[in-house]
């Protein structure tokens, strides 16, 4: 009897060790089994040659590695985005600025609707200015024509 006693306190001891190590030590048995890598994920992983066969415990670390470079990514993307941003943001100031200051000399050599006076028609009298003056024309200025049918209109308006 000491001998049905010896061996199942045997049994019941490998049973226990197969039930923890099966229980109790998944990574252990993660790192027997066979598990496929695809390419796309080695590649986003940065190693095209880890595409293959390997173990579900390094499928696994590939998945948390992948979730750090991909939020790594995100928050470069973003930091990149906010530079642009603020890059973007000072390039149009300093457009803008230099857009007023050239538009502030161009009212002054060639006049502007809100300035009664031009440097052109100061000019004009002294040199060739009233023929370059007749010869330019902005954007929005009208022909002798369109002057004409507006002055009508206008004193039409005010009768």
């Amino acid at each position: 009897m000491n001998t049905w006693k010896d061996k199942k306190n045997i049994i019941l001891a490998l049973l226990t060790v197969i039930c923890v190590a099966t229980i109790g030590c998944n990574s252990l048995l993660d790192s027997v089994t066979p598990a496929t890598r695809h390419a796309l994920a080695a590649r986003y992983l940065g190693d095209p040659n880890l595409a293959g066969v390997t173990s579900l415990n390094k499928l696994k670390e590939d998945r948390t590695t992948a979730i750090v470079k991909h939020r790594s990514e995100q928050v470069n993307l973003k930091r990149s985005a906010e530079d642009d941003k603020l890059a973007y943001q000072d390039a149009i100031g300093f457009i803008d600025r230099n857009i007023e200051e050239s538009q502030i000399m161009q009212d002054l050599i060639v006049g502007a609707p809100d300035q009664p006076f031009s440097l052109l028609g100061v000019l004009a009298g002294f040199t060739g200015g009233a023929a370059i003056g007749r010869a330019l024309k902005r954007k929005g200025d009208k022909d002798e024509n369109e002057v004409e049918v507006e002055v009508a209109k206008r004193m039409n308006g005010a009768a």
